[in-house]
């Protein structure tokens, strides 16, 4: 006898979806009942790692929110950056054992009597600077002076990035040692004095520097902008990663110019955060003018609010206090801002999947009615054909007897 080939019968759908579920709780079981809940917090992944991997699941990239995160600080009307800075003094003057007003809380009074845009007028002028702080380059070169005018506060600025290149990390480091932070703090002023940012794209290293009049990318009338137009910090810094990532495109590969943007946008949001301290310490004129003539006149900002370098692992919870709280303060609203829009991209899939689910229920529940109804008109149509076999049989009799 020859051999037959078995027939491949497809599965239906309830099939297939029983067998895949069988499937899945078999691997539940399979699964050692012991988990390691006790990860220590530096080995645990970062929060805003984790939500940036939710945000590539879901299949969107997380640039567009950075963005709406440096419009947020830097904007030039809006007043979120001044209220975190007035409570981050009212945060370190409570540290100190400073009540302001007695059942108050600091940052309230602050807020209260301080005219909330003083930081408006600098925010350019931060933004250049924290460029600077993330390029480098000599602090005299014509290149530098089109970002800051003063050659003593670009050398300052350097310092105050190697000092504070580990003051926040988005990400956790668990194996870095001490010897490791050193290291890089040594390689990361070398890359600052040669006014460079060091990538890593496709296993390649990638060297950027900033064009010969980086100011064009913050000043009316440079050749990114037209003469008439009016550039906000945020469209600055906008312009400097778009920048980047064109510089990379052309010297390694234009398919990487896109990553190398990606990643540089993070190194931003990182270097904001480490840097931000720096960047308002000069411009809080407002915030302790008002202090020096209500009862404090011994208060100055380096006493509520101390450099990077004048920070430690070891210093006092006073000395940090309005450093880790503005810090924080930034990073909470960043995440804020990731986590609203998962959270609203999830509700859209779920509504999606519910909607589907029920348009195939209603599919499925239309296939049984129409099956019903066949086989109803199956059996009339049965019923038909015996009436007229009969009616045929009747007249073939009547043929027979004649």
């Amino acid at each position: 006898m020859a051999f037959q080939t078995p027939q491949n019968t497809p599965l239906t759908d309830t099939q297939k979806e029983l067998t895949s579920k069988i499937g899945s709780i078999k691997n539940l079981l399979s699964i050692p009942n012991r988990f390691n809940k006790n990860i220590p917090k530096n080995q645990q992944i970062s929060t805003f790692d984790y939500l940036i991997k939710i945000l590539r699941v879901l299949g969107f990239p997380p640039e567009p929110l950075f963005r709406l995160f440096i419009e947020k600080v830097f904007s030039p009307v809006e007043t979120f950056l001044e209220e975190k800075v007035l409570q981050a003094i009212g945060d370190s003057l409570s540290s100190k054992g400073i009540v302001l007003e007695q059942g108050k809380d600091n940052g309230d009074v602050l807020r209260r009597a301080i005219p909330a845009t003083f930081l408006q007028t600098v925010k350019q002028k931060m933004a250049k600077e924290l460029t600077y702080m993330v390029f480098g380059g000599r602090p005299d070169s014509p290149k530098t002076l089109s970002l800051v005018d003063n050659p003593g506060r670009a050398a300052v600025l350097i310092d105050q990035a190697v000092c504070g290149s580990n003051m926040f990390s988005l990400s956790n480091n668990p194996s870095e040692t001490n010897q490791d932070i050193e290291f890089n703090r040594v390689s990361l002023l070398n890359q600052l004095e040669k006014g460079e940012v060091v990538f890593e794209i496709s296993c390649q290293e990638v060297k950027i520097k900033l064009p010969e009049d980086p100011g064009s990318f913050f000043d009316e009338g440079g050749i990114l902008n037209q003469q008439s137009s009016s550039i906000s910090p945020a469209q600055s810094l906008n312009s400097v990663v778009n920048y980047v990532a064109d510089q990379t495109g052309s010297i390694n590969n234009q398919n990487n110019a896109e990553s190398a943007g990606k990643s540089f946008f993070e190194i931003l949001i990182g270097k904001l955060l480490s840097y931000i301290t720096t960047l308002v310490l000069p411009n809080l004129g407002a915030p302790f003018a008002w202090l020096n003539a209500n009862g404090y006149p011994d208060i100055t900002a380096i006493d509520i609010a101390p450099d990077n370098c004048s920070i430690s692992p070891d210093s006092s919870i006073s000395t940090k206090s309005f450093s880790k709280s503005l810090m924080n303060a930034l990073y909470l609203t960043l995440l804020k801002i990731i986590l609203l829009f998962i959270i609203k991209q999830f509700k859209k899939l779920v509504k999606n999947y519910f909607a589907k689910a029920a348009s195939e229920r209603a599919k499925r529940k239309s296939e049984k009615i129409k099956m019903k109804f066949n086989l109803l008109g199956g059996i009339a149509d049965s019923a038909s054909k015996a009436v007229k076999f009969k009616a045929a049989l009747s007249s073939l009799g009547s043929i027979l007897n004649s």
